[in-house]
């Protein structure tokens, strides 16, 4: 029987086998403005709960100092149906907040303890590590990536921990507006807490995560079948072979190399990417009919199926004048032209497919209009001019529905049939919630209708791809762009934060496509998981050669649920993955190496 125990200052679950406590760790509400309310410094009132769904403690939180108008309630109480302990943070009357850091941390200080992080594609971190893990990245400079769930920087909303004696797993069941924080550094255990955020500046509705344990023996390879499982039971889990079941060109694209090309790159000397002291690299450009040729050069020399992702085919180029970037680039084509290019792939039976964006809202966009831009708190607008169009803010998702449809019509009307599409950034960058009286949107309903212009372009048997493995996304998504390790945050030797596995990969392998590009750790780690591939545009008969050997591996095994994942003799630089079937990778980091192989026949 679950025994839970709950005070103002601890929270202590037993199964008679095992105690889980959390570390002595404040937690607290952080208000608009940056002050700090601390649940230490309020009034709690705790007595027990017991219902038809669980038992457990529930406590009355209120009298904050800082806001002295919010009141709390707390219920943590073990699942009768599943064993699992929910923990429900409750507004019973709200208050204008930034973001709520509750539960405090579970604790584990064992040396041998690894904690389970969904950074990206996925991370071990080994207690005591001496890496950090700060909660802002300065990934891209001038950018500031917070660990939002449903982001790239928390490609899944779980994460855990584990040791000899087993582990736990705290998966955050209202992921839209919620976080983790990460706690690490020499000397001292790793600790992952929840952060609720705000929803248009309110709590607004009840937070819930659950908290699964784990036997003895149990380790990461556990989670990601328990998360698979829970994803699956919420209608979310749909694989390759169901979507294939909907557009049959799902299982062609299996087994064909990515050609990313392009028309034009053109930077505007309002960017910030503009160089000044080589204006002649400002603007690179080919025709349409310049990459079919390279395009039948390919061919020529073995590449037998591609899928082709074209960037800057529209009226300035690459990331200009988004959401109206029609027509294509007269100078270089037009309609005809890219029509052409779309009738050449076809004759060589390859893939054809445009990037597209309707997140960045370029103000020299013919329909500009700042009104329905994403609106901050505060009423007004972010900008920035780091990508290659000049000044830009963000369009408020409640509106791209329109713009997919309009766009796509015209496309189509001048008879280019598209094999697949680049919906930009919607599966990488962080959901948007938006305050114009106009058009409200909670980060749900941004989810909802990024999803919808998913929805809109594979309606009509067009494949959809977005940028990064972010998981709300994949009942959307046939393929990403691409979905890598998280960059270490710490000097030194590391490549990725923690230990990179393929954790991604372990829950979704067969759910959807990801490709790998063919060089260092990256070329690995597609052998270890089978992912797709790229190929250059100006590739050899030998690169075609090598390419085509991954993409035989590819179709071997991408429908595949993966099985186990291990590092071989305890090593980070050896790992290996078996497959459903029978089928194994291995892969060797230091000696870049790999093996696979299949069943005996």
């Amino acid at each position: 029987m679950i025994q839970i125990q709950a005070d103002r200052t601890a929270i202590t679950v037993s199964d008679g086998s095992r105690i889980l406590r959390t570390a002595p760790w404040d937690c607290r509400i952080i208000l608009p403005d940056g002050r700090v309310s601390r649940f230490s410094d309020a009034v709690c009132a705790s007595e027990p709960l017991k219902n038809g769904i669980g038992a457990g403690v529930k406590q009355r939180w209120s009298g904050f100092p800082e806001i002295p108008a919010l009141e709390l309630e707390c219920r943590i109480y073990a699942e009768n149906a599943t064993g699992d302990i929910i923990f429900e943070l409750i507004p019973i009357h709200d208050a204008e907040i930034e973001e709520i850091l509750w539960p405090a941390p579970f604790e584990n200080p064992k040396a041998d303890a690894y904690t389970v992080l969904p950074l990206m594609q996925g991370a071990l971190v080994p207690n005591y590590t001496k890496q950090t893990f700060p909660d802002a990245w300065d990934i891209i400079p001038g950018y500031t990536e917070y660990r939002h769930s449903c982001s790239r920087s928390m490609y899944m909303s779980f994460f855990g921990q584990y040791d000899g004696e087993g582990g736990s797993m705290t998966i955050l069941e209202t992921r839209y507006d919620a976080a983790m924080t990460v706690q690490s550094g020499e000397g001292q255990p790793v600790l992952c807490a929840a952060r609720w955020r705000e929803s248009l500046g309110m709590i607004r509705y009840p937070r819930r995560l659950r908290v699964k344990c784990f036997a003895p023996g149990a380790d990461y390879n556990d989670m990601a079948q328990a998360y698979r499982a829970y994803v699956d039971a919420q209608g979310e889990l749909i694989t390759l072979k169901q979507k294939a079941a909907k557009n049959p060109k799902v299982k062609e694209l299996i087994g064909k190399p990515i050609v990313h090309t392009h028309i034009w790159y053109h930077t505007q000397p309002d960017s910030d990417a503009y160089d000044k002291d080589h204006p002649e690299k400002n603007d690179r450009r080919q025709s349409f009919d310049a990459v079919g040729e390279k395009l039948r050069r390919l061919k020529d020399h073995g590449l037998m199926d591609a899928v082709v992702h074209l960037d800057g085919w529209g009226r300035r180029g690459y990331d200009n004048q988004h959401p109206d970037y029609l027509p294509p680039a007269e100078d270089l084509g037009g309609w005809d032209g890219m029509k052409r290019l779309a009738n050449t792939c076809h004759k060589l039976g390859y893939f054809f497919g445009t990037h597209d964006q309707y997140r960045d809202y370029f103000y020299d966009a013919d329909t500009f209009d700042e009104s329905y831009a994403v609106h901050n708190r505060d009423g007004g607008v972010s900008s920035h001019a780091i990508w290659m169009g000049g000044k830009q803010t963000f369009l408020c998702a409640t509106q791209a529905p329109y713009y997919v449809r309009r766009n796509f019509g015209e496309i189509k009307a001048h008879d280019i049939h598209l094999d697949n599409t680049y919906l930009d950034v919607f599966s990488c960058v962080e959901l948007d919630e938006c305050y114009s009286p106009e058009h409200p949107m909670t980060r749900e309903q941004c989810a909802e209708y990024r999803m919808k212009c998913f929805d809109l372009v594979s309606s009509d048997g067009i494949l959809v791809q977005s940028e990064e493995g972010i998981d709300w996304a994949f009942p959307g998504l046939i393929f990403v762009h691409h979905a890598p390790f998280a960059p270490s945050n710490c000097p030194g030797p590391e490549k990725s934060a923690g230990i990179p596995i393929p954790l991604l990969e372990m829950v979704y392998h067969d759910c959807l496509i990801t490709p790998y590009t063919p060089s260092g750790d990256n070329l690995l780690f597609g052998w270890l998981t089978g992912g797709a591939t790229y190929i250059d545009e100006d590739a050899d008969a030998e690169t075609i050669a090598e390419c085509n050997a991954r993409t035989a591996w590819q179709k071997q095994v991408q429908m595949r649920k993966i099985i186990h994942h291990e590092l071989i003799d305890g090593n980070p630089c050896r790992q290996k993955v078996s497959f459903e079937g029978g089928f194994t990778a291995e892969i060797d980091l230091d000696h870049q190496c790999w093996t696979v192989s299949g069943p005996r026949k």
